[in-house]
Protein backbone atom coordinates (compact mmCIF):
# COMPACT_ATOMS: atom_id res chain seq x y z
CA UNK A 1 0.00 0.00 0.00
CA UNK A 2 1.06 3.58 -0.74
CA UNK A 3 0.73 6.20 1.99
CA UNK A 4 0.23 9.74 0.68
CA UNK A 5 1.16 12.22 3.40
CA UNK A 6 -0.27 15.74 3.23
CA UNK A 7 0.63 18.43 5.79
CA UNK A 8 -1.97 21.14 6.34
CA UNK A 9 -2.35 24.28 8.41
CA UNK A 10 -5.11 26.92 8.27
CA UNK A 11 -6.14 26.12 4.73
CA UNK A 12 -9.06 28.56 4.85
CA UNK A 13 -7.02 31.47 6.17
CA UNK A 14 -4.23 30.82 3.67
CA UNK A 15 -6.71 30.65 0.76
CA UNK A 16 -5.96 27.03 -0.09
CA UNK A 17 -9.52 25.72 -0.06
CA UNK A 18 -9.81 25.25 -3.82
CA UNK A 19 -6.26 23.98 -4.26
CA UNK A 20 -6.69 21.46 -1.42
CA UNK A 21 -9.86 20.14 -3.01
CA UNK A 22 -8.02 19.88 -6.34
CA UNK A 23 -5.24 17.96 -4.57
CA UNK A 24 -7.67 15.42 -3.08
CA UNK A 25 -9.66 15.11 -6.31
CA UNK A 26 -6.43 14.33 -8.19
CA UNK A 27 -5.86 11.42 -5.78
CA UNK A 28 -9.47 10.22 -6.05
CA UNK A 29 -9.22 10.08 -9.84
CA UNK A 30 -6.13 7.83 -9.85
CA UNK A 31 -6.25 4.46 -11.54
CA UNK A 32 -4.00 3.18 -8.76
CA UNK A 33 -6.22 2.48 -5.74
CA UNK A 34 -4.05 0.69 -3.17
CA UNK A 35 -3.43 3.78 -1.08
CA UNK A 36 -4.23 5.70 2.05
CA UNK A 37 -4.11 9.44 2.73
CA UNK A 38 -2.57 10.63 5.98
CA UNK A 39 -3.42 14.25 6.78
CA UNK A 40 -1.14 15.84 9.38
CA UNK A 41 -2.69 19.13 10.44
CA UNK A 42 -0.87 21.64 12.63
CA UNK A 43 -3.86 22.40 14.89
CA UNK A 44 -5.71 24.63 12.44
CA UNK A 45 -8.20 27.04 14.00
CA UNK A 46 -9.94 28.49 10.94
CA UNK A 47 -12.38 25.78 9.90
CA UNK A 48 -9.81 23.67 8.06
CA UNK A 49 -10.71 20.52 10.00
CA UNK A 50 -14.32 20.80 8.91
CA UNK A 51 -13.17 21.50 5.34
CA UNK A 52 -11.00 18.37 5.32
CA UNK A 53 -13.80 16.12 6.58
CA UNK A 54 -16.27 17.66 4.12
CA UNK A 55 -13.86 17.16 1.22
CA UNK A 56 -13.43 13.48 2.03
CA UNK A 57 -17.15 13.01 2.62
CA UNK A 58 -17.52 14.01 -1.03
CA UNK A 59 -14.93 11.37 -2.01
CA UNK A 60 -16.21 8.43 0.01
CA UNK A 61 -14.02 5.81 -1.68
CA UNK A 62 -10.81 7.35 -0.31
CA UNK A 63 -9.25 5.91 2.84
CA UNK A 64 -7.96 8.77 4.98
CA UNK A 65 -6.86 9.50 8.51
CA UNK A 66 -6.62 12.97 10.02
CA UNK A 67 -4.32 13.90 12.90
CA UNK A 68 -4.52 17.48 14.16
CA UNK A 69 -2.11 18.76 16.80
CA UNK A 70 0.56 21.47 17.11
CA UNK A 71 3.79 20.75 15.27
CA UNK A 72 7.18 22.36 14.80
CA UNK A 73 6.91 23.01 11.08
CA UNK A 74 6.55 21.17 7.79
CA UNK A 75 9.29 18.57 8.38
CA UNK A 76 7.99 17.72 11.84
CA UNK A 77 4.59 17.16 10.22
CA UNK A 78 6.14 14.98 7.50
CA UNK A 79 7.95 12.91 10.14
CA UNK A 80 4.68 12.40 12.01
CA UNK A 81 3.11 11.28 8.76
CA UNK A 82 5.80 8.64 8.24
CA UNK A 83 5.33 7.22 11.74
CA UNK A 84 1.54 7.18 11.46
CA UNK A 85 1.41 5.71 7.98
CA UNK A 86 0.54 2.07 7.35
CA UNK A 87 1.80 1.70 3.79
CA UNK A 88 4.98 0.09 2.52
CA UNK A 89 5.67 3.14 0.35
CA UNK A 90 5.68 6.84 1.25
CA UNK A 91 4.77 9.83 -0.91
CA UNK A 92 4.60 13.49 0.18
CA UNK A 93 2.21 15.83 -1.58
CA UNK A 94 1.76 19.47 -0.59
CA UNK A 95 -1.79 20.60 0.14
CA UNK A 96 -1.77 22.95 -2.86
CA UNK A 97 -0.11 20.56 -5.33
CA UNK A 98 -1.80 17.79 -7.30
CA UNK A 99 -1.17 14.61 -9.26
CA UNK A 100 -0.97 15.58 -12.91
CA UNK A 101 -2.98 12.81 -14.55
CA UNK A 102 -5.12 9.82 -13.49
CA UNK A 103 -2.29 7.45 -14.44
CA UNK A 104 0.43 9.33 -12.50
CA UNK A 105 0.61 6.86 -9.61
CA UNK A 106 0.12 3.69 -11.66
CA UNK A 107 3.02 4.66 -13.95
CA UNK A 108 5.48 5.15 -11.11
CA UNK A 109 4.24 2.36 -8.83
CA UNK A 110 4.70 -0.25 -11.55
CA UNK A 111 8.46 0.33 -11.23
CA UNK A 112 8.35 -1.27 -7.78
CA UNK A 113 6.54 -4.27 -9.26
CA UNK A 114 9.11 -4.70 -12.03
CA UNK A 115 12.08 -5.17 -9.69
CA UNK A 116 13.08 -4.52 -6.05
CA UNK A 117 13.61 -0.78 -5.54
CA UNK A 118 14.05 1.55 -2.61
CA UNK A 119 12.72 4.61 -4.43
CA UNK A 120 11.20 5.64 -7.77
CA UNK A 121 11.27 9.14 -9.21
CA UNK A 122 9.71 11.16 -12.01
CA UNK A 123 9.55 14.64 -13.54
CA UNK A 124 7.23 17.26 -12.07
CA UNK A 125 5.41 20.19 -13.62
CA UNK A 126 6.30 23.52 -12.00
CA UNK A 127 3.69 26.28 -12.09
CA UNK A 128 5.13 29.75 -11.52
CA UNK A 129 3.32 32.63 -9.84
CA UNK A 130 2.53 34.21 -13.22
CA UNK A 131 0.83 31.01 -14.38
CA UNK A 132 3.55 29.81 -16.74
CA UNK A 133 4.58 26.15 -16.54
CA UNK A 134 7.75 24.20 -17.13
CA UNK A 135 8.71 20.58 -16.70
CA UNK A 136 11.49 19.86 -14.21
CA UNK A 137 13.22 16.62 -15.11
CA UNK A 138 15.43 14.65 -12.69
CA UNK A 139 19.11 15.59 -13.03
CA UNK A 140 21.17 12.83 -11.49
CA UNK A 141 24.46 14.09 -12.89
CA UNK A 142 24.16 17.14 -10.61
CA UNK A 143 23.10 15.22 -7.53
CA UNK A 144 26.16 15.95 -5.37
CA UNK A 145 25.47 19.69 -5.32
CA UNK A 146 21.86 20.04 -6.47
CA UNK A 147 18.69 18.23 -5.46
CA UNK A 148 18.17 15.70 -8.29
CA UNK A 149 14.39 15.63 -7.89
CA UNK A 150 11.81 17.18 -5.57
CA UNK A 151 9.92 15.36 -2.82
CA UNK A 152 6.78 15.67 -5.00
CA UNK A 153 8.66 13.67 -7.62
CA UNK A 154 9.73 10.63 -5.60
CA UNK A 155 8.12 7.68 -3.81
CA UNK A 156 10.28 6.02 -1.15
CA UNK A 157 10.02 2.64 0.51
CA UNK A 158 9.23 3.16 4.21
CA UNK A 159 12.16 1.00 5.31
CA UNK A 160 14.55 3.65 3.98
CA UNK A 161 13.34 6.11 6.62
CA UNK A 162 13.76 3.47 9.32
CA UNK A 163 17.38 2.97 8.26
CA UNK A 164 18.64 6.50 7.53
CA UNK A 165 16.36 8.45 9.86
CA UNK A 166 13.70 11.12 9.64
CA UNK A 167 13.81 14.60 8.15
CA UNK A 168 16.11 16.96 10.06
CA UNK A 169 13.72 19.47 11.66
CA UNK A 170 16.60 21.88 12.32
CA UNK A 171 16.67 22.64 8.59
CA UNK A 172 14.16 25.27 7.50
CA UNK A 173 13.49 24.33 3.87
CA UNK A 174 16.12 21.77 2.84
CA UNK A 175 15.52 18.68 4.98
CA UNK A 176 14.10 16.84 1.96
CA UNK A 177 17.26 17.70 0.01
CA UNK A 178 19.44 16.35 2.84
CA UNK A 179 17.46 13.13 3.15
CA UNK A 180 17.46 12.47 -0.61
CA UNK A 181 21.23 13.07 -0.76
CA UNK A 182 21.76 10.64 2.12
CA UNK A 183 19.57 8.05 0.48
CA UNK A 184 21.32 8.19 -2.89
CA UNK A 185 24.90 8.43 -1.63
CA UNK A 186 24.22 5.50 0.71
CA UNK A 187 23.64 3.31 -2.34
CA UNK A 188 19.89 2.73 -2.18
CA UNK A 189 18.47 1.55 -5.51
CA UNK A 190 16.12 3.64 -7.61
CA UNK A 191 14.58 3.88 -11.05
CA UNK A 192 12.58 6.46 -12.98
CA UNK A 193 9.63 6.95 -15.29
CA UNK A 194 9.40 9.73 -17.90
CA UNK A 195 5.75 10.35 -16.98
CA UNK A 196 5.13 13.55 -15.01
CA UNK A 197 4.03 12.69 -11.48
CA UNK A 198 2.75 15.91 -9.93
CA UNK A 199 2.21 19.62 -10.47
CA UNK A 200 3.98 21.87 -7.98
CA UNK A 201 3.01 25.49 -7.35
CA UNK A 202 5.46 28.30 -6.65
CA UNK A 203 5.38 30.30 -3.44
CA UNK A 204 5.34 27.68 -0.69
CA UNK A 205 7.60 27.26 2.34
CA UNK A 206 10.66 26.99 0.10
CA UNK A 207 10.36 30.60 -1.12
CA UNK A 208 13.36 32.24 0.66
CA UNK A 209 16.11 34.74 -0.13
CA UNK A 210 19.27 33.73 -1.99
CA UNK A 211 21.54 34.24 1.03
CA UNK A 212 19.25 32.16 3.25
CA UNK A 213 19.23 29.47 0.59
CA UNK A 214 23.04 29.41 0.43
CA UNK A 215 23.36 29.03 4.20
CA UNK A 216 20.76 26.28 4.24
CA UNK A 217 22.62 24.45 1.48
CA UNK A 218 25.89 24.75 3.42
CA UNK A 219 24.22 23.16 6.44
CA UNK A 220 22.85 20.37 4.23
CA UNK A 221 26.29 19.69 2.75
CA UNK A 222 27.86 19.61 6.19
CA UNK A 223 25.25 17.15 7.46
CA UNK A 224 25.58 14.81 4.48
CA UNK A 225 29.27 15.13 3.56
CA UNK A 226 30.97 15.61 6.94
CA UNK A 227 31.62 11.84 7.28
CA UNK A 228 33.61 11.83 4.00
CA UNK A 229 35.16 15.31 4.37
CA UNK A 230 35.61 15.81 8.14
CA UNK A 231 37.98 18.77 7.73
CA UNK A 232 35.32 20.95 6.08
CA UNK A 233 33.11 23.15 8.26
CA UNK A 234 29.75 24.67 7.44
CA UNK A 235 31.57 27.92 6.72
CA UNK A 236 33.88 26.10 4.30
CA UNK A 237 30.90 24.70 2.41
CA UNK A 238 29.32 28.16 2.33
CA UNK A 239 32.51 29.58 0.83
CA UNK A 240 32.42 26.98 -1.95
CA UNK A 241 28.76 27.70 -2.61
CA UNK A 242 29.35 31.46 -2.84
CA UNK A 243 32.07 30.81 -5.44
CA UNK A 244 29.77 28.44 -7.39
CA UNK A 245 32.18 25.61 -6.67
CA UNK A 246 31.89 22.16 -5.09
CA UNK A 247 34.52 20.73 -2.69
CA UNK A 248 36.91 18.48 -4.62
CA UNK A 249 37.57 16.23 -1.56
CA UNK A 250 33.90 15.23 -1.65
CA UNK A 251 33.92 14.70 -5.42
CA UNK A 252 37.09 12.62 -5.28
CA UNK A 253 35.71 10.46 -2.47
CA UNK A 254 32.60 9.54 -4.47
CA UNK A 255 34.61 9.11 -7.66
CA UNK A 256 36.73 6.55 -5.83
CA UNK A 257 34.20 4.99 -3.44
CA UNK A 258 30.77 5.83 -4.88
CA UNK A 259 28.40 2.90 -4.44
CA UNK A 260 26.70 3.26 -7.82
CA UNK A 261 27.71 4.20 -11.35
CA UNK A 262 25.40 7.23 -11.25
CA UNK A 263 27.19 8.58 -8.17
CA UNK A 264 30.56 8.23 -9.90
CA UNK A 265 29.24 10.10 -12.95
CA UNK A 266 27.92 12.83 -10.64
CA UNK A 267 31.37 13.05 -9.01
CA UNK A 268 33.03 13.55 -12.41
CA UNK A 269 30.48 16.19 -13.34
CA UNK A 270 31.00 18.06 -10.06
CA UNK A 271 34.76 18.18 -10.70
CA UNK A 272 34.18 19.72 -14.13
CA UNK A 273 31.59 22.06 -12.63
CA UNK A 274 34.13 23.30 -10.09
CA UNK A 275 36.93 23.61 -12.66
CA UNK A 276 34.70 25.65 -14.95
CA UNK A 277 33.79 28.09 -12.19
CA UNK A 278 37.36 28.32 -10.91
CA UNK A 279 38.48 29.43 -14.38
CA UNK A 280 35.54 31.84 -14.59
CA UNK A 281 36.38 33.29 -11.16
CA UNK A 282 40.04 33.76 -12.14
CA UNK A 283 39.18 35.71 -15.30
CA UNK A 284 36.52 37.78 -13.57
CA UNK A 285 38.97 39.19 -10.99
Amino acid sequence: MLSIIIATYNLVKNKRVDTFRQCIESIRSQHFKDLEIVIIDGASSDGSIELIHQTFDESKELLYRLHSEPDEGIYDAMNKGIHRSQGEYIYFLNSDDYLTSPKSLSEIMRLFADKPLDYAYAPILFTEANGSRRTIKPQFFRLLYKMPFSHQGVIIRKNVFREIGDFNTNLAIGADHALILKMITSGYSGNSTPEILATFRDGGASAITESEGYMEKARIFYEVYHPVAPNLSTEDFLSYINKREFPSPVSLHYLRDGLTFKIKIAAIYSLFYTLRHKVKNIFST
